[in-house]
């Protein structure tokens, strides 16, 4: 086994962890970007833990724990969760808060990449105050960079568990604070303090840099990228006049198609289209709901009479969002309020502050009441769930897991190797 992939991933400490905790049937998390390293660390715990456990891959984007891909397993079935890579640590619901769950960050650090970082931030103004904050899965890194640069003016965010359920790697000692609310000066998966008020300069080291801090953060912030060894600068101001274009363009239009992206842990479905009703107060129409466990853009493309798509996370994340390219808006939750007439603070401007009517408010009289266009409502929504979208399926849990096997090739209408079935 390379010694590489075993402290990127923590293994030694992920079998110890499954054995102690008496997991027997284990869900491995990864990231798309992981996925060349699973079927090696999947045969790695079932070579060290024995062989009467049972392992069941989850290839997600989601940034959180992502139970509702464990759940096409059976209720119940897993008993112990484990994520590697990079996570916003979102809370998961109260009824599943007994999950037993282990972030594996890995303990691995690339020298190129320690280099890159080290270099910017020792070369960067000693007299400056600096907030780090990180993808999760550089953990070791940042730790490391902080020990060698005890000149500088430097503190790290620090990870919010908000599970006793929860364990983490020794990759992560020293950088969890146990957590039973959000703060004010909370930001993303970090408790920060200093707050981003009262520090110089904010150094974000990762690719998922979210757009909630990019908009929030209105002091220097830099974004280290390893993932293309590149250093950008963020501008708060130019980060919400983009979003401020796009919301404005949804809120024009006088007949409105939305589609619903449900992408991690178990959102509140029934509350989000509730606040369907909500448009109407705006004289829209919401004439398609589709709500999609996937944010695949060639699955996406398929409703193209969408005026727009809503992201619903059960966190803040927003790496989904940038990460989407689409001819068409792709709006946070916060945004699709303020496009529905909810009076929001957002980007530190308030909207919509000059409606009557409060998120739990009265009804608009023009609301629609009647149950015949309720029920075509939910026919619409029904009709559009049960589509077939053939090779877009995903069906975790349903086929044995085995090595990535070479798929079809060619252009539609033109595959090699096509089966007549097909």
């Amino acid at each position: 086994m390379n010694e590489t992939i075993v402290s990127k991933y923590d293994l030694n400490e992920c079998v110890s962890w499954i054995i102690q905790q008496n997991c027997y049937n284990v869900a491995l998390q990864f990231d798309y970007d992981a996925l060349q390293d699973a079927t090696t660390v999947l045969d790695y715990l079932k070579k060290n833990t024995g062989l009467r456990r049972e392992y069941y891959l989850i290839i997600s984007e989601c940034c959180g724990i992502d139970y509702l891909s464990s759940l096409h397993l059976g209720d119940s079935f897993i008993d112990g969760i484990v994520k590697f890579g990079n996570t916003c640590l979102a809370p998961l619901p109260s009824t599943v808060k007994d999950l037993d769950v282990l972030f594996a960050f890995g303990s691995y650090i690339d020298e190129e990449d320690f280099e890159f970082a080290h270099n910017f931030i020792s070369t960067s103004s000693e007299s400056e105050s600096k907030l780090i904050l990180y993808d999760t899965k550089y953990c070791a890194l940042v730790k490391k960079i902080v020990t060698q640069n005890v000149t500088h003016k430097l503190s790290l965010g620090k990870l919010k568990s908000y599970s006793h359920f929860w364990s983490f790697t020794s990759s992560a000692t020293g950088l969890i604070e146990k957590s039973n609310f959000f703060s004010n000066d909370d930001i993303m998966q970090f408790k920060t303090n200093p707050s981003l008020d009262d520090c110089d300069r904010v150094i974000y080291v990762g690719s998922k840099i979210s757009l909630a801090l990019r908009m929030s953060c209105y002091k220097k912030l830099t974004q280290i990228d390893l993932s293309k060894r590149c250093i950008q600068e963020f501008n708060s101001n130019k980060e919400l006049r983009k979003r401020i274009s796009l919301i404005e363009k949804v809120k024009q239009k006088s007949n409105l198609n939305v589609g619903f992206l449900i992408t991690n842990s178990i959102p509140c479905v029934d509350w989000c289209l509730e606040k369907i009703k909500k448009l109407k107060k705006k004289h829209h129409r919401v004439h398609k709901i589709v709500l999609v466990q996937s944010t695949d853009e060639f699955k996406l493309g398929n409703f193209s009479e969408l005026d727009a798509y809503v992201l619903i996370n059960s966190c803040n994340c927003s790496h989904l969002i940038d990460s989407i390219k689409l001819h068409i808006p792709i709006l946070s939750l916060k945004e699709y309020e303020i496009v529905c007439g909810y009076r929001v603070k957002y980007g530190g401007t308030e909207w919509n502050f000059e409606e009557e009517n409060e998120i739990d408010g009265t009804e608009n009289d023009n609301e629609i009441r009647d149950p015949e266009d309720q029920l075509m409502q939910l026919m619409k929504v029904d009709n559009l769930l049960k589509q077939f979208w053939y090779g877009l399926q995903v069906n975790p849990g349903l086929s044995a897991i085995s090595h990535p096997k070479e798929g079809q090739t060619g252009i539609a209408g033109g595959y090699f190797n096509e089966g007549r079935q097909l």
